[in-house]
Protein backbone atom coordinates (compact mmCIF):
# COMPACT_ATOMS: atom_id res chain seq x y z
CA UNK A 1 0.00 0.00 0.00
CA UNK A 2 1.11 3.52 -0.99
CA UNK A 3 1.16 5.79 1.98
CA UNK A 4 -0.99 8.95 2.20
CA UNK A 5 2.35 10.95 2.47
CA UNK A 6 3.08 10.40 -0.93
CA UNK A 7 -0.09 11.25 -2.37
CA UNK A 8 0.12 14.22 -0.39
CA UNK A 9 3.11 15.09 -1.98
CA UNK A 10 2.48 14.63 -5.50
CA UNK A 11 -1.03 16.58 -4.70
CA UNK A 12 0.89 19.16 -3.49
CA UNK A 13 3.56 19.55 -6.09
CA UNK A 14 0.63 19.25 -8.78
CA UNK A 15 -0.52 22.84 -7.51
CA UNK A 16 3.39 24.20 -7.98
CA UNK A 17 3.95 26.19 -11.27
CA UNK A 18 7.08 27.42 -12.77
CA UNK A 19 9.26 25.01 -11.56
CA UNK A 20 12.86 24.62 -13.60
CA UNK A 21 13.93 21.23 -14.35
CA UNK A 22 17.49 21.15 -15.56
CA UNK A 23 20.51 18.19 -15.62
CA UNK A 24 21.75 18.09 -12.20
CA UNK A 25 25.69 17.84 -11.41
CA UNK A 26 26.78 19.41 -15.04
CA UNK A 27 26.75 22.09 -17.41
CA UNK A 28 23.96 22.20 -20.13
CA UNK A 29 25.24 25.07 -22.46
CA UNK A 30 27.47 24.63 -25.38
CA UNK A 31 30.62 25.40 -22.89
CA UNK A 32 29.60 22.02 -21.43
CA UNK A 33 30.92 20.87 -24.96
CA UNK A 34 34.10 22.20 -24.94
CA UNK A 35 36.55 20.12 -26.28
CA UNK A 36 34.30 17.14 -27.55
CA UNK A 37 35.28 15.95 -31.01
CA UNK A 38 32.40 15.24 -33.05
CA UNK A 39 32.71 12.55 -36.20
CA UNK A 40 30.42 13.90 -39.49
CA UNK A 41 29.28 12.50 -42.58
CA UNK A 42 28.62 15.10 -45.11
CA UNK A 43 27.64 14.45 -48.77
CA UNK A 44 30.25 16.59 -51.18
CA UNK A 45 27.88 19.08 -52.59
CA UNK A 46 27.13 20.48 -48.72
CA UNK A 47 31.28 20.81 -48.33
CA UNK A 48 31.51 24.58 -48.18
CA UNK A 49 28.74 25.38 -46.63
CA UNK A 50 29.37 22.48 -43.94
CA UNK A 51 33.03 24.27 -43.75
CA UNK A 52 32.45 27.42 -43.01
CA UNK A 53 29.61 26.91 -39.99
CA UNK A 54 32.18 24.22 -38.35
CA UNK A 55 35.14 26.67 -38.19
CA UNK A 56 32.92 29.49 -36.69
CA UNK A 57 31.27 26.55 -33.99
CA UNK A 58 34.35 25.85 -33.39
CA UNK A 59 35.79 29.02 -33.09
CA UNK A 60 32.82 30.34 -30.50
CA UNK A 61 31.95 26.91 -28.97
CA UNK A 62 35.99 25.27 -29.07
CA UNK A 63 33.78 22.25 -30.45
CA UNK A 64 36.65 19.69 -32.78
CA UNK A 65 35.12 17.91 -36.07
CA UNK A 66 36.27 14.66 -38.20
CA UNK A 67 34.38 15.17 -41.53
CA UNK A 68 33.80 12.56 -44.13
CA UNK A 69 33.33 13.84 -47.94
CA UNK A 70 31.55 11.52 -50.61
CA UNK A 71 27.91 10.59 -52.06
CA UNK A 72 25.15 11.10 -49.87
CA UNK A 73 24.55 6.76 -50.63
CA UNK A 74 28.46 5.95 -50.07
CA UNK A 75 28.41 7.88 -46.53
CA UNK A 76 25.52 5.97 -45.81
CA UNK A 77 27.09 2.63 -46.54
CA UNK A 78 29.90 3.71 -44.71
CA UNK A 79 28.08 4.65 -41.01
CA UNK A 80 25.83 1.56 -41.55
CA UNK A 81 29.80 -0.49 -41.42
CA UNK A 82 31.61 2.01 -39.49
CA UNK A 83 28.87 2.14 -36.38
CA UNK A 84 29.88 4.98 -34.87
CA UNK A 85 29.65 8.71 -35.69
CA UNK A 86 27.28 11.68 -35.02
CA UNK A 87 25.32 13.65 -37.57
CA UNK A 88 24.75 12.01 -41.07
CA UNK A 89 24.38 14.77 -43.78
CA UNK A 90 23.03 13.90 -47.00
CA UNK A 91 21.88 15.83 -49.67
CA UNK A 92 18.32 14.41 -50.11
CA UNK A 93 15.61 13.64 -47.42
CA UNK A 94 15.42 9.99 -48.88
CA UNK A 95 18.73 9.40 -47.47
CA UNK A 96 17.72 10.41 -44.03
CA UNK A 97 14.90 8.01 -44.62
CA UNK A 98 17.12 4.83 -45.35
CA UNK A 99 19.06 5.46 -42.44
CA UNK A 100 16.24 5.94 -40.10
CA UNK A 101 14.61 2.33 -41.36
CA UNK A 102 18.42 1.08 -40.59
CA UNK A 103 17.77 2.15 -37.35
CA UNK A 104 21.05 4.45 -38.17
CA UNK A 105 19.34 7.69 -36.83
CA UNK A 106 17.35 9.08 -34.37
CA UNK A 107 16.72 13.11 -34.60
CA UNK A 108 16.68 15.19 -38.27
CA UNK A 109 16.51 18.82 -38.42
CA UNK A 110 16.07 20.81 -41.58
CA UNK A 111 18.87 23.01 -43.14
CA UNK A 112 17.87 23.41 -46.62
CA UNK A 113 16.61 22.87 -50.05
CA UNK A 114 18.12 22.84 -53.41
CA UNK A 115 17.14 21.14 -56.82
CA UNK A 116 18.34 19.50 -59.60
CA UNK A 117 18.71 21.50 -63.10
CA UNK A 118 20.87 21.14 -66.20
CA UNK A 119 23.99 23.01 -65.67
CA UNK A 120 26.00 25.05 -68.50
CA UNK A 121 29.11 27.05 -69.27
CA UNK A 122 27.69 30.70 -68.74
CA UNK A 123 26.33 31.72 -71.19
CA UNK A 124 24.93 28.85 -72.60
CA UNK A 125 26.71 28.29 -75.84
CA UNK A 126 25.31 25.27 -77.06
CA UNK A 127 21.47 26.94 -76.40
CA UNK A 128 20.23 23.67 -74.31
CA UNK A 129 17.18 24.36 -72.89
CA UNK A 130 15.90 20.97 -71.96
CA UNK A 131 16.55 17.32 -71.34
CA UNK A 132 16.23 16.34 -74.89
CA UNK A 133 18.84 18.60 -76.11
CA UNK A 134 21.53 16.60 -74.41
CA UNK A 135 20.90 13.88 -76.65
CA UNK A 136 21.85 15.94 -79.57
CA UNK A 137 25.13 14.70 -81.12
CA UNK A 138 28.76 16.20 -79.99
CA UNK A 139 26.74 17.62 -76.74
CA UNK A 140 29.32 15.95 -73.94
CA UNK A 141 27.42 15.74 -70.84
CA UNK A 142 27.55 14.21 -67.59
CA UNK A 143 25.39 12.34 -64.89
CA UNK A 144 26.01 11.35 -61.01
CA UNK A 145 25.89 7.75 -60.27
CA UNK A 146 22.84 7.00 -58.59
CA UNK A 147 22.78 4.87 -55.51
CA UNK A 148 26.12 6.96 -54.62
CA UNK A 149 24.84 10.39 -54.87
CA UNK A 150 21.59 11.94 -54.17
CA UNK A 151 21.88 14.61 -56.98
CA UNK A 152 22.00 10.90 -59.17
CA UNK A 153 19.10 8.86 -57.06
CA UNK A 154 16.81 11.85 -57.77
CA UNK A 155 17.79 12.70 -61.18
CA UNK A 156 17.63 8.76 -62.19
CA UNK A 157 13.75 8.78 -60.20
CA UNK A 158 12.74 11.90 -62.09
CA UNK A 159 13.82 10.67 -65.64
CA UNK A 160 12.36 6.83 -64.91
CA UNK A 161 9.09 9.02 -64.36
CA UNK A 162 9.40 10.68 -68.02
CA UNK A 163 10.22 7.38 -69.47
CA UNK A 164 13.81 9.24 -70.67
CA UNK A 165 16.22 7.48 -68.35
CA UNK A 166 17.22 4.76 -70.41
CA UNK A 167 18.54 7.05 -73.17
CA UNK A 168 19.45 10.20 -71.35
CA UNK A 169 22.24 7.64 -69.50
CA UNK A 170 23.15 5.54 -72.46
CA UNK A 171 24.58 8.63 -73.77
CA UNK A 172 26.31 10.36 -70.73
CA UNK A 173 30.23 10.45 -71.69
CA UNK A 174 30.64 9.83 -67.52
CA UNK A 175 28.80 8.84 -64.78
CA UNK A 176 30.49 10.14 -61.49
CA UNK A 177 30.67 9.43 -57.90
CA UNK A 178 29.98 12.83 -56.59
CA UNK A 179 28.08 15.79 -57.56
CA UNK A 180 31.20 18.10 -57.38
CA UNK A 181 32.87 16.24 -59.11
CA UNK A 182 30.31 16.56 -62.23
CA UNK A 183 30.96 20.39 -61.37
CA UNK A 184 34.50 20.42 -61.84
CA UNK A 185 34.66 18.56 -65.36
CA UNK A 186 31.75 21.44 -66.08
CA UNK A 187 34.17 24.39 -65.00
CA UNK A 188 37.15 22.61 -66.50
CA UNK A 189 35.63 22.57 -69.71
CA UNK A 190 35.43 18.80 -69.66
CA UNK A 191 31.79 18.46 -70.30
CA UNK A 192 29.34 20.42 -72.14
CA UNK A 193 26.33 20.44 -69.39
CA UNK A 194 26.03 18.22 -66.26
CA UNK A 195 22.66 17.75 -63.74
CA UNK A 196 23.32 19.30 -60.93
CA UNK A 197 21.95 20.70 -58.14
CA UNK A 198 20.99 24.25 -58.59
CA UNK A 199 22.86 25.25 -55.16
CA UNK A 200 25.98 24.10 -56.74
CA UNK A 201 25.73 25.95 -59.48
CA UNK A 202 25.84 28.59 -57.30
CA UNK A 203 28.62 27.81 -56.31
CA UNK A 204 30.86 27.28 -59.17
CA UNK A 205 31.88 30.75 -61.14
CA UNK A 206 31.04 30.17 -65.18
CA UNK A 207 28.35 28.08 -64.64
CA UNK A 208 24.33 28.76 -64.72
CA UNK A 209 21.45 26.50 -64.46
CA UNK A 210 18.69 25.68 -66.94
CA UNK A 211 15.33 24.93 -65.16
CA UNK A 212 13.87 21.41 -66.81
CA UNK A 213 10.33 20.86 -66.76
CA UNK A 214 11.72 16.86 -65.64
CA UNK A 215 12.45 18.63 -62.31
CA UNK A 216 9.91 20.66 -61.68
CA UNK A 217 8.69 18.50 -58.52
CA UNK A 218 12.39 17.76 -57.41
CA UNK A 219 12.78 19.87 -54.64
CA UNK A 220 15.43 18.03 -52.29
CA UNK A 221 15.68 18.52 -48.59
CA UNK A 222 19.17 18.47 -46.73
CA UNK A 223 18.66 17.64 -43.35
CA UNK A 224 21.31 16.90 -40.70
CA UNK A 225 20.47 13.61 -38.79
CA UNK A 226 21.40 12.53 -35.88
CA UNK A 227 23.10 9.23 -35.17
CA UNK A 228 21.89 6.40 -33.32
CA UNK A 229 25.60 5.63 -32.19
CA UNK A 230 26.59 9.08 -31.41
CA UNK A 231 28.67 8.78 -28.00
CA UNK A 232 27.57 12.69 -27.33
CA UNK A 233 24.30 13.10 -28.61
CA UNK A 234 23.38 16.45 -26.74
CA UNK A 235 27.23 17.98 -28.48
CA UNK A 236 25.37 16.99 -31.40
CA UNK A 237 21.83 17.99 -31.51
CA UNK A 238 23.33 21.24 -30.23
CA UNK A 239 25.29 21.91 -33.50
CA UNK A 240 22.93 20.29 -35.57
CA UNK A 241 20.29 23.25 -34.01
CA UNK A 242 22.85 25.52 -34.76
CA UNK A 243 23.38 24.19 -38.29
CA UNK A 244 19.32 24.68 -38.54
CA UNK A 245 19.19 28.43 -37.29
CA UNK A 246 18.18 30.69 -39.83
CA UNK A 247 20.46 33.25 -37.61
CA UNK A 248 23.10 30.90 -37.84
CA UNK A 249 23.86 28.34 -40.26
CA UNK A 250 21.20 29.78 -42.45
CA UNK A 251 22.94 32.31 -43.27
CA UNK A 252 25.90 30.81 -44.63
CA UNK A 253 23.68 27.86 -46.12
CA UNK A 254 22.03 31.49 -48.33
CA UNK A 255 25.46 32.53 -48.72
CA UNK A 256 26.81 29.44 -50.48
CA UNK A 257 23.22 29.53 -52.70
CA UNK A 258 21.08 27.20 -51.04
CA UNK A 259 17.42 27.94 -50.03
CA UNK A 260 17.93 28.07 -45.92
CA UNK A 261 15.23 26.11 -43.95
CA UNK A 262 12.92 27.52 -41.37
CA UNK A 263 14.43 26.34 -38.39
CA UNK A 264 14.37 27.59 -34.89
CA UNK A 265 16.37 30.61 -33.84
CA UNK A 266 19.55 29.43 -32.27
CA UNK A 267 19.56 29.48 -28.04
CA UNK A 268 22.46 28.20 -26.80
CA UNK A 269 19.95 26.48 -24.18
CA UNK A 270 16.56 26.87 -25.47
CA UNK A 271 14.06 27.15 -22.94
CA UNK A 272 10.26 25.59 -23.22
CA UNK A 273 7.59 26.26 -21.19
CA UNK A 274 5.14 23.44 -20.63
CA UNK A 275 1.14 23.53 -19.63
CA UNK A 276 0.45 20.20 -18.46
CA UNK A 277 -2.62 19.03 -16.54
CA UNK A 278 -1.73 17.45 -13.46
CA UNK A 279 -3.50 14.00 -14.20
CA UNK A 280 -0.40 14.00 -16.70
CA UNK A 281 2.62 13.79 -14.41
CA UNK A 282 3.03 10.56 -13.88
CA UNK A 283 3.16 9.16 -17.28
CA UNK A 284 5.14 12.11 -19.12
CA UNK A 285 7.72 13.52 -16.21
CA UNK A 286 10.40 11.00 -16.77
CA UNK A 287 10.26 11.46 -20.46
CA UNK A 288 10.62 15.26 -19.98
CA UNK A 289 13.52 14.90 -17.95
CA UNK A 290 15.52 12.01 -20.49
CA UNK A 291 14.15 14.95 -23.60
CA UNK A 292 15.70 18.02 -21.73
CA UNK A 293 18.71 15.76 -20.68
CA UNK A 294 19.34 14.47 -24.43
CA UNK A 295 18.90 17.97 -26.22
CA UNK A 296 21.09 19.86 -23.52
CA UNK A 297 17.38 21.91 -23.27
CA UNK A 298 15.65 23.80 -20.00
CA UNK A 299 12.16 22.52 -19.54
CA UNK A 300 9.80 24.69 -17.20
CA UNK A 301 6.84 22.58 -16.52
CA UNK A 302 3.51 23.77 -15.00
CA UNK A 303 1.41 21.07 -14.16
CA UNK A 304 -1.99 22.38 -12.80
CA UNK A 305 -5.85 21.88 -13.28
CA UNK A 306 -6.52 22.84 -17.12
CA UNK A 307 -9.02 25.28 -15.44
CA UNK A 308 -6.28 26.89 -13.42
CA UNK A 309 -4.06 26.51 -16.56
CA UNK A 310 -6.18 28.45 -18.57
CA UNK A 311 -6.77 31.55 -15.67
CA UNK A 312 -3.26 31.95 -15.85
CA UNK A 313 -2.68 32.16 -20.02
CA UNK A 314 -5.63 34.22 -20.09
CA UNK A 315 -3.77 36.54 -17.19
CA UNK A 316 -0.73 36.12 -19.77
CA UNK A 317 0.82 33.51 -19.34
CA UNK A 318 2.26 32.04 -23.03
CA UNK A 319 3.58 28.40 -22.86
CA UNK A 320 5.26 26.84 -25.43
CA UNK A 321 2.58 24.16 -25.80
CA UNK A 322 -0.04 22.85 -23.59
CA UNK A 323 -0.66 19.08 -22.97
CA UNK A 324 -4.61 19.37 -21.67
CA UNK A 325 -6.28 17.41 -19.23
CA UNK A 326 -9.44 17.56 -22.26
CA UNK A 327 -10.17 18.41 -25.54
CA UNK A 328 -12.66 21.76 -24.33
CA UNK A 329 -9.71 23.19 -22.21
CA UNK A 330 -7.85 23.34 -25.64
CA UNK A 331 -10.66 24.70 -27.36
CA UNK A 332 -11.03 27.66 -24.64
CA UNK A 333 -7.67 29.04 -25.36
CA UNK A 334 -7.31 27.70 -29.37
CA UNK A 335 -6.93 30.99 -30.47
CA UNK A 336 -3.38 31.14 -28.78
CA UNK A 337 -1.97 27.15 -30.55
CA UNK A 338 -2.10 24.88 -33.09
CA UNK A 339 -4.81 21.99 -33.54
CA UNK A 340 -3.87 19.76 -31.17
CA UNK A 341 -3.32 15.65 -31.74
CA UNK A 342 -4.69 13.72 -29.17
CA UNK A 343 -2.20 11.20 -27.41
CA UNK A 344 -4.54 9.53 -24.85
CA UNK A 345 -8.12 9.29 -22.95
CA UNK A 346 -8.30 9.02 -19.18
CA UNK A 347 -11.67 7.15 -18.61
CA UNK A 348 -14.05 8.55 -15.16
CA UNK A 349 -13.99 6.06 -12.33
CA UNK A 350 -15.62 6.11 -8.73
CA UNK A 351 -13.17 5.00 -5.60
CA UNK A 352 -14.07 3.98 -2.08
CA UNK A 353 -12.27 2.59 0.82
CA UNK A 354 -9.97 -0.67 -0.28
CA UNK A 355 -12.05 -3.35 0.51
CA UNK A 356 -15.72 -1.35 -0.66
CA UNK A 357 -16.91 -1.37 2.66
CA UNK A 358 -19.42 0.21 1.85
CA UNK A 359 -20.61 -1.26 -0.70
CA UNK A 360 -20.89 1.39 -3.37
CA UNK A 361 -21.80 -0.30 -7.00
CA UNK A 362 -22.67 2.84 -8.75
CA UNK A 363 -23.35 6.87 -9.42
CA UNK A 364 -26.35 6.68 -7.39
CA UNK A 365 -25.02 5.45 -4.33
CA UNK A 366 -23.63 8.67 -3.75
CA UNK A 367 -26.87 9.69 -2.44
CA UNK A 368 -26.30 7.15 0.47
CA UNK A 369 -26.81 9.69 3.67
CA UNK A 370 -23.73 11.25 5.12
CA UNK A 371 -21.80 9.99 2.64
CA UNK A 372 -18.46 12.07 2.02
CA UNK A 373 -17.70 12.35 -1.34
CA UNK A 374 -15.19 14.48 -3.15
CA UNK A 375 -15.66 16.02 -6.58
CA UNK A 376 -13.48 17.69 -8.96
CA UNK A 377 -13.86 21.55 -9.58
CA UNK A 378 -15.79 22.25 -12.73
CA UNK A 379 -14.02 25.95 -12.62
CA UNK A 380 -10.78 24.68 -12.65
CA UNK A 381 -10.50 20.96 -13.54
CA UNK A 382 -11.17 19.25 -16.60
CA UNK A 383 -12.43 16.04 -13.85
CA UNK A 384 -14.71 18.84 -12.43
CA UNK A 385 -16.38 19.35 -15.31
CA UNK A 386 -16.52 15.40 -16.68
CA UNK A 387 -17.61 14.45 -13.28
CA UNK A 388 -20.51 17.35 -13.44
CA UNK A 389 -21.54 16.22 -17.13
CA UNK A 390 -22.08 12.56 -15.72
CA UNK A 391 -23.62 13.38 -13.06
CA UNK A 392 -26.31 15.73 -15.43
CA UNK A 393 -26.71 12.73 -17.54
CA UNK A 394 -27.66 10.51 -14.95
CA UNK A 395 -30.22 13.02 -13.52
CA UNK A 396 -28.19 12.99 -10.05
CA UNK A 397 -26.89 17.05 -9.83
CA UNK A 398 -29.81 18.06 -8.14
CA UNK A 399 -30.20 15.13 -5.69
CA UNK A 400 -26.36 14.84 -4.68
CA UNK A 401 -26.63 18.83 -3.87
CA UNK A 402 -29.89 18.24 -1.55
CA UNK A 403 -27.50 15.58 0.73
CA UNK A 404 -25.14 17.87 1.50
CA UNK A 405 -22.52 14.84 0.75
CA UNK A 406 -19.92 16.73 -1.39
CA UNK A 407 -17.54 17.77 1.04
CA UNK A 408 -15.00 18.93 -0.79
CA UNK A 409 -14.28 20.56 -4.26
CA UNK A 410 -10.80 19.62 -5.51
CA UNK A 411 -8.68 20.76 -8.82
CA UNK A 412 -6.65 17.62 -9.42
CA UNK A 413 -7.78 13.68 -8.79
CA UNK A 414 -4.38 12.81 -6.81
CA UNK A 415 -5.74 15.65 -4.14
CA UNK A 416 -8.96 13.35 -3.68
CA UNK A 417 -7.19 10.21 -3.71
CA UNK A 418 -5.19 11.84 -1.19
CA UNK A 419 -7.73 12.75 1.07
CA UNK A 420 -9.63 9.38 0.61
CA UNK A 421 -6.67 7.38 1.53
CA UNK A 422 -6.10 9.65 4.99
CA UNK A 423 -9.72 9.14 5.85
CA UNK A 424 -11.49 12.47 4.84
CA UNK A 425 -13.73 11.09 2.46
CA UNK A 426 -15.65 7.91 1.78
CA UNK A 427 -15.96 7.97 -2.06
CA UNK A 428 -14.55 10.27 -4.90
CA UNK A 429 -14.95 10.63 -8.91
CA UNK A 430 -11.33 10.44 -10.09
CA UNK A 431 -9.42 9.46 -13.45
CA UNK A 432 -8.61 5.84 -13.51
CA UNK A 433 -4.97 7.30 -13.54
CA UNK A 434 -5.18 8.77 -9.86
CA UNK A 435 -5.94 4.69 -8.96
CA UNK A 436 -2.63 3.37 -11.19
CA UNK A 437 -0.16 3.61 -7.66
CA UNK A 438 -2.91 3.53 -4.74
CA UNK A 439 -4.69 1.00 -2.95
CA UNK A 440 -8.65 2.08 -3.34
CA UNK A 441 -11.41 0.24 -4.46
CA UNK A 442 -12.34 1.26 -7.82
CA UNK A 443 -15.78 1.41 -9.13
CA UNK A 444 -16.64 0.98 -12.95
CA UNK A 445 -19.11 3.25 -14.26
CA UNK A 446 -19.23 1.65 -17.70
CA UNK A 447 -22.22 3.22 -19.64
CA UNK A 448 -22.86 5.93 -16.59
CA UNK A 449 -19.14 7.20 -17.10
CA UNK A 450 -17.36 9.19 -19.44
CA UNK A 451 -13.67 9.50 -21.08
CA UNK A 452 -11.63 12.45 -20.92
CA UNK A 453 -9.21 12.78 -23.92
CA UNK A 454 -5.71 14.28 -23.91
CA UNK A 455 -4.44 16.95 -26.92
CA UNK A 456 -0.99 18.03 -27.42
CA UNK A 457 -0.48 21.34 -29.09
CA UNK A 458 2.44 23.78 -29.51
CA UNK A 459 1.67 27.53 -29.37
CA UNK A 460 1.40 29.62 -32.38
CA UNK A 461 4.17 32.40 -31.76
CA UNK A 462 6.25 29.66 -30.30
CA UNK A 463 9.78 30.17 -30.96
CA UNK A 464 10.85 26.72 -30.79
CA UNK A 465 8.44 25.09 -33.56
CA UNK A 466 10.62 21.93 -34.22
CA UNK A 467 12.26 21.54 -30.90
CA UNK A 468 8.27 21.19 -29.95
CA UNK A 469 7.97 19.00 -33.21
CA UNK A 470 10.76 16.83 -31.42
CA UNK A 471 9.72 16.60 -27.55
CA UNK A 472 6.28 15.44 -29.28
CA UNK A 473 7.72 12.88 -31.34
CA UNK A 474 9.14 11.58 -27.93
CA UNK A 475 6.34 11.99 -25.97
CA UNK A 476 4.51 9.42 -28.51
CA UNK A 477 6.98 7.13 -29.10
CA UNK A 478 6.53 3.03 -28.66
CA UNK A 479 8.05 3.18 -25.18
CA UNK A 480 5.94 6.07 -24.26
CA UNK A 481 2.66 3.88 -24.97
CA UNK A 482 3.93 1.66 -22.25
CA UNK A 483 4.36 4.07 -20.16
CA UNK A 484 0.57 5.91 -20.49
CA UNK A 485 -0.81 2.79 -20.08
CA UNK A 486 0.77 1.39 -16.99
CA UNK A 487 -0.93 5.04 -15.88
CA UNK A 488 -4.11 3.91 -16.30
CA UNK A 489 -4.92 6.07 -19.52
CA UNK A 490 -5.67 4.53 -23.09
CA UNK A 491 -3.77 5.57 -25.88
CA UNK A 492 -4.66 7.23 -29.01
CA UNK A 493 -1.80 8.90 -30.52
CA UNK A 494 -1.88 7.91 -34.17
CA UNK A 495 -5.36 6.52 -34.67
Amino acid sequence: MKGPGLFLLLSTLALLGGLWYSQRGRQIGPEGDSGATLTLYVAAGVRRPIDAILVEYEQRYGVRTQIQYAGSGTLLANMEVAKKGDIYIPADQIFVDRARAKGLLREALPLATQHPVIAVARGNPLNISGIQDLLTEGVRFGLAQPGAAAIGTVTREALVRAGSWEAIRSHALVVKPTVTDLANDLSLGSLDAAILWDSTVNQFQGLEGIESIHFAECSSKVLAGVISHSSNPTAALRLARYLSAPDRGGEIFRANGFQPADGDAWSEVPTLNLFCGAMLRGPVDGTLDSFAEREGVQIRRTYNGCGLLIAQMRAGAQPDAYFACDEIFLERVRGKFHPGKVVSSNRLVMITQPGNPLGLQALEDLLQADLRVGLGDPEKSALGTLSQQVLKRANLTLSLAETGNVRVWTPTGDMLTNQLLTGSLDAALVYASNTAKADVHVVELGSSGARARQPWASALDTPHRLLLDRLYQALTDVDQRVQFEAFGFAWEAGS
